[in-house]
């Protein structure tokens, strides 16, 4: 929360405080000053970083012994590198052919980001591919191993030639027919549409906050500092969004409970396997009503077991919340790696975890 709240104070102050000049020096003058404040957003993450991905995993265990140099500076050098060759992009458009050629390069990214996500999870965080199996209707699915436990995988891909990821890390440490439990459910967010909704939901939030930052912002947009500005602008968007989509993908995952129980999983199972996933993805078995509407898109256990004789109200989107905070990387968004879920862990990056 302290590394969301400093990226929401620095967005603010920074849209109170910096302004874009009347014009603009030599493109490659830009591209350089864009390169700077990505490297001032490494700097400024390192310290959260560390406390997140070393100091707190060695404080309560202290036989934690996952390197965390390594993995943190490849990942956070390939992240950013990503955000500026985006902001370039963006830039260039912008001086090219202005807004409307800036918000279709926007578009194409976010498509380019949903298709490559599965190479993205690799490209920041290097997971190894251990198995792929053709699961229902041909649809494959993917094991992936981690260095962290937390890593869940979760589904990938365009709506229609979607992926499941598996966590292979998870083989051994999950009763093999809980693992079977979580490949049919990960196919029945698909097959039940809930992957797709919760997809549009989230790239819908992005766009409006893309859409939101272009209109308030300076025109043209000619400067390095116009793009900082948006991605100030996009931040602020989406904290709004860490408040207001995790109730959809709090109630998607209590449809998916119950709609695994409705096709015939005993209770039973379906209460290990809530329990068995939430200790691997470092989850809370309890926590107060407010903490949880506002902060968290995954319900904690005793929560979610309370709901498993109810029949749910609403479908809710699946994921939207975390996908959110992947697909901001298109709008410039700071806070997809700043979460409670994943600061300072480069594995959980694109793929947060996930029910």
């Amino acid at each position: 929360m302290s590394t969301v709240g400093s990226w929401v104070i620095i967005s603010v102050l920074g849209l109170l405080t910096l302004q874009a000049p009347p014009s603009s020096v030599s493109l490659s003058a830009e591209l350089a000053k864009l390169a700077l404040f990505f490297l001032g957003y490494i700097a400024i993450s390192l310290p959260f970083d560390w406390i997140g991905g070393s100091l707190i995993p060695r404080s309560f265990n202290p036989t934690h012994k996952k390197p965390f140099w390594l993995p943190w500076t490849r990942g956070a050098l390939l992240h950013a590198s990503l955000l500026w060759m985006i902001a370039s992009v963006l830039l260039i458009a912008a001086r090219q052919g202005g807004k409307p050629a800036m918000s279709l390069c926007f578009a194409v990214t976010t498509v380019l980001l949903i298709l490559l996500q599965r190479k993205m999870t690799s490209w920041i965080a290097w997971h190894p591919e251990e198995s792929r199996t053709a699961g229902a209707k041909a649809r494959d699915t993917l094991g992936l191993d981690s260095r962290d436990d937390a890593f869940s995988g979760g589904v990938v891909g365009w709506p229609g030639n979607e992926q499941v990821i598996q966590p292979a890390n998870w083989k051994g440490k999950m009763p093999d027919n809980l693992l079977e439990h979580l490949q049919k459910r990960r196919s029945l967010a698909i097959s039940s549409g809930q992957r797709t909704r919760g997809l549009i939901a989230a790239s819908a939030w992005v766009a409006a906050g893309f859409l939101i930052a272009v209109g308030s912002g300076p025109a043209p947009i000619q400067t390095a500092e116009s793009l900082i500005r948006i991605a100030f602008y996009t931040t602020l968007w989406q904290f709004l969004g860490l408040l207001i989509l995790p109730t959809l993908s709090r109630r998607a995952a209590i449809y998916l409970d119950y709609q695994q129980i409705q096709q015939g999983t005993p209770k039973q199972q379906q209460r290990e396997f809530i329990q068995h996933q939430s200790e691997l993805e470092d989850g809370e078995n309890q926590r107060s009503t407010v903490v949880e509407t506002i902060f968290h898109p995954l319900p904690s256990v005793v929560n979610r077991l309370a709901e498993l004789d109810l029949q749910p109200q609403h479908k809710g989107a699946w994921n939207a919340n975390r996908m959110m905070l992947y697909l901001n990387w298109a709008s410039l968004g700071l806070l997809s790696r700043a979460v409670h879920c994943n600061v300072g862990r480069p594995s959980l990056w694109v793929l947060p975890p996930v029910d």
